[in-house]
C-alpha cells in the first residue's frame, strides 16, 4: 500500500496479524528509501515499539485514528542486548497506527505531531 507523509510517497508492507507486527522489520538489513511498514491495531491504545533483533535504525511515527502524527522517535539498534533492557519507545498518547521508514526521513520532510498521513486504497 502507499501513503503520503510530508508530501513524499511511500510503499508500506502491512503488519495487521500479531505474528506480523512482531515481527516487523526485524532482521533485514536494508530498506528501500522510499519504503516502510504500516501497524495497524484494532483499536486505539498506548503503543510502544523496540529494536529487538532490528538492524536499520528507523523512525517510528505514531498516528492517531485520524491519521494525525501523536509523536516520532529514532530508533537505533541495539544488538546483544537483552530482551528486558532494551529501550521501549512509546506513544504520547493513543495511536492506532505506527509507520517505520528509515531513520532520518521525519527530519528531512520536517514532519511533526499534528502532521496528516494520507494512506491510498486503504480503509
Amino acid at each position: 500500500m502507499h501513503a503520503t507523509i510530508g508530501g513524499r510517497t511511500f510503499t508500506l508492507e502491512l503488519a495487521i496479524t500479531p505474528a506480523e507486527r512482531r515481527r516487523g522489520l526485524s532482521n533485514r538489513g536494508f530498506l528501500a528509501p522510499d519504503g516502510g511498514m504500516l501497524f495497524v491495531y484494532a483499536q486505539e491504545s498506548n503503543l510502544s515499539f523496540w529494536m529487538k533483533e532490528t538492524l536499520i535504525p528507523l523512525d517510528i511515527l505514531f498516528l492517531d485514528r485520524e491519521r494525525r502524527i501523536v509523536n516520532i522517535h529514532t530508533m537505533v539498534p541495539q544488538p546483544g542486548v537483552p530482551t528486558g533492557q532494551l529501550t521501549l519507545y512509546r506513544s504520547a498518547s493513543p495511536a492506532l497506527y505506527a509507520v517505520e521508514v528509515n531513520a532520518g526521513i521525519a527530519a528531512e520532510l520536517g514532519l511533526a505531531p499534528g502532521m496528516v498521513v494520507e494512506f491510498d486504497n486503504y480503509p
